[in-house]
């Protein structure tokens, strides 16, 4: 061991012998910033840092006949259309701070956590998996603030809540979704396609009632035929079973595309096609937490405090000490 080591280890040991001397100011010192560092945490964690103001967006949807809502857009497709919106709003009002600062969050389950997905492997054996989820910026948003399912949220956190500024804001973003030009042409497609839907089917009505009708009174003659005949025929009863198989398929036919334009007459009379604000805008408390930065840094300034602390008493003990023996 050459001189340098030796000289580091007796360095070392002397502080440890210190630090063991003064253990009792070490542990003190370590208890009161615990307790100063505790405190400061809980007020950091609960002190409101300003507001999140949010607003729900309904797409551009339909309802079946039951409370269910079905949206004409695709949510994955919709959300790209809309993100890119918003996008060039931005990069088009670089100035406008409230609208730099205006989060769009996806309303379907793509931010559930522990979402399971049963799928038939290769084997065919049952099997379900785990769907993963991307903990980005907006997960932690739509974690910490929004639960919604079916509607997209515009939201934005701000220190003062300035709600008819943000409300106007909302109102200007959801009248730029609602006009795009991507958005019109798919609702319209949607609605031209439901529309050939019910004409074809109605199309198709007139004739199954025609052929329907042809047919009842073929079978109704065949019927007469029968009974008025001495000696069952063979050929006759063979024609009544045709006819009466035949009525009974277009029956079914004529009873499946009423239900088809009916359910289709619905959808249309019921279908939004325009992107609109659902409620109004919702105001909460902004969830500031405590940070794991934050968390390293007060424990950090723990540990050295309290060796710092120690050190500076041991060091005035001593000074003390030596002026006693001095007098």
């Amino acid at each position: 061991m050459n001189k340098k080591d030796e000289y580091i280890e007796i360095n070392v040991m002397s502080f440890f012998i210190f630090l063991y001397k003064n253990l009792r100011t070490l542990i003190l010192s370590f208890i009161l910033l615990t307790i100063l560092a505790t405190v400061f945490l809980y007020h950091q964690s609960t002190t409101s840092k300003g507001v999140v103001l949010k607003q729900m967006i309904q797409a551009p949807s339909y309802f079946d006949g039951s409370q269910t809502l079905h949206v004409i857009i695709g949510y994955d497709k919709l959300n790209l259309i809309l993100q890119n919106i918003l996008s060039e709003l931005k990069q088009a009002n670089p100035k406008d701070k409230l609208l730099q600062n205006v989060t769009l969050l996806y309303p379907f389950d793509k931010y559930e956590i522990g979402d399971q997905k049963q799928f038939v492997t290769a084997n065919g054996q049952n099997s379900v998996e785990t769907k993963a989820v991307v903990k980005n910026a907006n997960y932690k948003l739509k974690k910490n603030y929004d639960d919604q399912k079916t509607y997209f949220t515009l939201l934005t956190q701000s220190k003062k809540a300035d709600n008819k500024d943000i409300t106007q804001l909302y109102q200007d973003i959801i009248k730029n979704f609602s006009e795009s030009t991507l958005i019109t042409q798919e609702t319209q497609l949607w609605k031209k396609s439901i529309e050939t839907n019910i004409q074809q089917s109605s199309e198709k009505l007139v004739e199954y009632n025609r052929l329907l009708k042809q047919d009842e009174i073929t079978l109704k003659d065949l019927m007469a035929k029968k009974s008025n005949d001495n000696v069952v025929n063979s050929q006759t009863q063979a024609m009544i079973i045709k006819y009466i198989t035949m009525v009974n398929d277009l029956k079914m036919q004529v009873f499946s595309l009423k239900q088809s334009i009916d359910t289709n007459k619905l959808w249309l009379s019921t279908a939004n096609l325009k992107i609109t604000d659902f409620g109004g805008v919702v105001a909460e408390p902004m969830i500031s937490g405590v940070s794991y930065k934050l968390l390293l840094a007060v424990l950090l300034l723990i540990v050295f405090g309290s060796l710092f602390i120690t050190m500076i008493i041991g060091l005035l003990k001593k000074v003390a000490i030596e002026a006693k023996k001095q007098s």
